[in-house]
């Protein structure tokens, strides 16, 4: 069993799939760190130290360019410049593009932990495209998922009816059912053999899961409805594939 990860773990969920750390990638990472001057955040170290992770960002695209360890590392040569793009200052790290429209997408190294990515955006304005990393890569995966039709189910439902914290408290109060939340706006949801995630967006809530996870929570929401005094929607609501 593999242990959990602190910052990408609902991505490993979404993926259903073993990633293996890589000794070479460790020593790009040392050797992009000693370039830049700085360690690289934490959960940039625990994505890059994947020997996959480059490649799963370009699998899971549409048609963008992941930068490999290596280019970031000769990125460092030019901190103002990637490129085109101008760079406005050197806590911007390169680590994708998008040719066909001009898009780049960097690290907005801010001191944290799990940073924000900005992205470059026609006709010339840097915009903030995830909080932080962690939740960039995770949107990477779900949005192709979402957008495929990859052996998922999802519904989505009108947050002025259907809240997220009253489902969350109301599963976690299950013993067999693990709930974590993410300052992403999402929610992951483990059951004893499968997961489900919860993505809150502006005017909806999307529950997006592997097609054995329906029953699963629809088996647990049949054993805590008596004993939880909230209204829950009956299982499944509207599942598309």
């Amino acid at each position: 069993m593999h242990p959990r990860q602190q910052y990408h773990q609902v991505t490993l969920d979404m993926l259903e799939r073993p990633l293996h750390h890589d000794p070479f990638n460790q020593y790009f990472i040392d050797k992009c760190e000693a370039a830049y001057g700085f360690a690289f955040p934490a959960s940039v170290k625990e994505w890059y130290l994947y020997r996959e992770a480059t490649d799963i960002l370009e699998e899971h695209s549409n048609e963008d360019q992941p930068l490999e360890l290596a280019d970031i590392f000769a990125a460092s040569y030019h901190r103002q410049q990637y490129q085109s793009w101008t760079l406005p200052t050197s806590a911007f790290v390169p680590i994708m593009v998008e040719r066909e429209f001009g898009s780049l997408w960097c690290l907005a190294l801010d001191g944290t932990d799990d940073p924000p990515v900005v992205n470059w955006e026609y006709p010339g304005q840097w915009v903030t495209y995830a909080e932080t990393f962690s939740a960039f890569i995770s949107q990477q995966i779900y949005d192709w998922f979402r957008s495929n039709g990859e052996y998922r189910v999802s519904c989505s439902l009108d947050r002025r009816e259907f809240r997220l914290q009253p489902i969350l408290k109301h599963l976690g109060a299950d013993s067999s059912i693990s709930v974590r939340t993410y300052p992403s706006g999402v929610a992951h949801v483990t059951t004893e053999a499968s997961h489900t995630l919860f993505w809150e967006r502006e005017s909806t809530l999307e529950i997006w899961a592997c097609a054995a996870a329906v029953d699963d929570l629809r088996q647990a929401v049949a054993r805590l409805e008596p004993q939880v005094p909230i209204t829950m929607p009956r299982w499944p609501i509207r599942w598309t594939r």
